[in-house]
């Protein structure tokens, strides 16, 4: 019953937004590409650990009928933390954040996390090549993406960020070889921060 409730809530402020359901992927002849979730809309049990700091509420991602994709994250009595939208041009908007998260750093930050969640059309055409190690790389700025696919390319199996001199953050999803993961665990190497994110059953 609380779960139901805390759904509705979710689905009050997201009006018009329909229930989940899995997008089987179109064929593709980039196993990257293939390999990105496909789906309409998903709920995940969230939590964030920041620098001693815990957060916890439901995460709501959407795919719009324009191609872009919506990230909203609210507690267990509905309050939004934050509400973020990757437009398919590569546009980012804000369309809502709570006081205590209106510091650039974090903001950016978790931009940059959840982007590497929905990989958006945007991100997709910055990928250049194929690494050695059947990998495929792009460039953020001036950090390094490492995606690793599945061999049959079903899903992306881990997103690892390098920066100069160093790991930064690490994203896995599980099962592997799942398209829409059950789980996802987003690790930041050069700070304390841990994101684990578990997909809720409708």
């Amino acid at each position: 019953m609380m779960r139901y409730l805390l759904f509705v809530s979710l689905a009050i402020g997201l009006e018009g937004f329909s229930p989940i359901h899995y997008v089987h992927p179109a064929l593709s002849s980039d196993c990257l590409e293939s390999s990105v979730p496909k789906f309409s809309s998903v709920l995940f049990a969230s939590s964030v650990d920041v620098v001693g700091h815990h957060i916890s509420g439901l995460l709501f991602l959407k795919v719009m009928p324009d191609s872009s994709r919506r990230a909203v994250f609210s507690n267990e009595a509905g309050i939004t933390y934050f509400d973020f939208e990757w437009k398919k041009n590569g546009e980012f908007k804000t369309y809502h954040v709570i006081k205590k998260l209106r510091k650039r750093i974090v903001l950016n930050t978790l931009r940059k996390d959840f982007e590497l969640m929905l990989v958006p059309p945007a991100l997709i055409k910055s990928i250049e090549k194929k690494g050695a190690d059947g990998g495929y790389s792009a460039v953020r700025k001036r950090e390094k993406l490492m995606f690793k696919t599945t061999a049959d390319c079903r899903s992306i199996v881990s997103v690892d960020v390098i920066g100069r001199k160093s790991k930064l953050v690490t994203v896995r999803f599980f099962p592997e070889g799942k398209n829409i993961p059950d789980s996802v665990s987003i690790v930041h190497f050069n700070f304390n921060m841990k994101i684990g994110l578990k997909r809720l059953a409708q």
